[in-house]
């Protein structure tokens, strides 16, 4: 695991060992470099015991993406609709930035699994973390 990522405050994610399905990660690392120098987006899902990676339509810059809320509430619709569970969000930080930053806090409500696919050269570094903070432990 990487250095620790310094903000203020107790901490709100945790990075934890990778255990992202194997047959998943050419798929992720495909769709960070192909949306290079923008970030990318996606949810990374499990139906019947099979994970898939599912890349959503995201307006990206190189520094964050925004989804349209009624395409957004589609997509969490269909897929209770499958039924499919969200095992994690992931997004890439083109700039190399390894640590979550203030935005990816809203990405909890979505899983509490976040990787960050972080591009380095023909390589991109799958960075795993989990949601940690709970207000009851820092009171």
């Amino acid at each position: 695991m990487g250095p620790s990522c310094a903000r203020e405050g107790p901490p709100l994610w945790i990075e934890v060992p990778e255990t992202l399905p194997v047959n998943l990660r050419p798929a992720l690392e495909l769709h960070a470099r192909q949306s290079l120098p923008l970030e990318c987006a996606g949810l990374v899902v499990l139906r019947r015991g099979q994970a898939y990676a599912m890349a959503l339509p995201a307006v990206a810059t190189r520094q964050s993406f925004a989804l349209d809320a009624v395409l957004w509430l589609e997509i969490l619709r269909d897929l209770e609709k499958e039924p499919m569970e969200i095992w994690a969000t992931y997004h890439s930080h083109p700039g190399g930035d390894r640590c979550p930053s203030r935005s990816d806090d809203m990405l909890r409500w979505v899983a509490r699994r976040l990787l960050l696919l972080v591009p380095a050269g023909k390589q991109v570094e799958i960075v795993q973390y989990e949601w940690c903070f709970s207000p009851v432990n820092h009171l």
